[in-house]
C-alpha cells in the first residue's frame, strides 16, 4: 500500500495534481502540494490509491486490473477522490483560472 507522503518523495507533480483535481487551466499556488498530501490522508484508502496511480500515469484499465475492480469503479473512485480533495485544497489554487470564460 502507498501512503500519501511516500507516493512522491521527489518533486510532487503539483501542476498535474491541480489539473486532475480542478480541471484544465488550474494554477497551483504555494502550499498546494502540502495541502494535497495532507488531504490525501483524510480520504478513503481505495480512492487514494486510484488517485495516486492515475496521477502517475496509469490508465483506468490498468488501475482496475491491479486492484481487481472494473474500469468504471476505478473512474468513480478517482472522481470521488477529486471531489473530496477539491473541497480541501481550493484555497491553494488561483481562482481566476477556474472561472468559465466570459462570452460577449
Amino acid at each position: 500500500m502507498e501512503t500519501a507522503e511516500g507516493a512522491f518523495t521527489e518533486g510532487f507533480p503539483a501542476k498535474l495534481a491541480a489539473v486532475r483535481i480542478f480541471g484544465p487551466g488550474a494554477e497551483p499556488l504555494p502550499g498546494f502540494s502540502q495541502a494535497v498530501l495532507a488531504a490525501l490522508d483524510t480520504i478513503d484508502t481505495c480512492e487514494r490509491l486510484v488517485f495516486l496511480k492515475r496521477l502517475k500515469g496509469k490508465t483506468l484499465e490498468g488501475v482496475g486490473r491491479e486492484l481487481n475492480i472494473s474500469r468504471e469503479k476505478a473512474r468513480q473512485w478517482e472522481a470521488r477522490a477529486a471531489r473530496r480533495l477539491r473541497r480541501q485544497t481550493v484555497k491553494h489554487v488561483r481562482r481566476e483560472s477556474l472561472l468559465p470564460p466570459v462570452i460577449y
